[in-house]
């Protein structure tokens, strides 16, 4: 990682303190201003990988077949067998 932060740094390694964090300073706002740039071009609420990911989930939730016990309790019927499903305990038989 610092081999990294001294080859951003590049020739400004040799200047003062004071330049030297003021170079810092610019550079981080130079990536605040590009990563808001970057938000404010999206078009959805959610970022791109969080809705890709969702997506993804929803296909594979498809499979499921989800029977209530009662009180919070289900069973998640699926192509890789049963899962039991506890809602208040925050348990699910998968491993998730």
């Amino acid at each position: 990682m610092t081999k990294a932060f001294h080859s951003m740094l590049g020739t400004h390694r040799t200047q003062t303190y004071l330049q030297l964090l003021k170079f810092i300073r610019r550079m981080v706002m130079r990536k605040l201003q590009e990563r808001r740039e970057e938000c404010e071009a999206l078009r959805d609420v959610l970022p791109p990988r969080v809705n890709a990911r969702i997506l993804k989930n929803s296909q594979a939730s498809r499979q499921l077949t989800i029977i209530s016990a009662g009180d919070q309790e289900y069973e998640l019927l699926g192509l890789d067998g049963t899962f039991p499903m506890k809602l208040k305990e925050y348990y699910c038989g998968c491993g998730s």
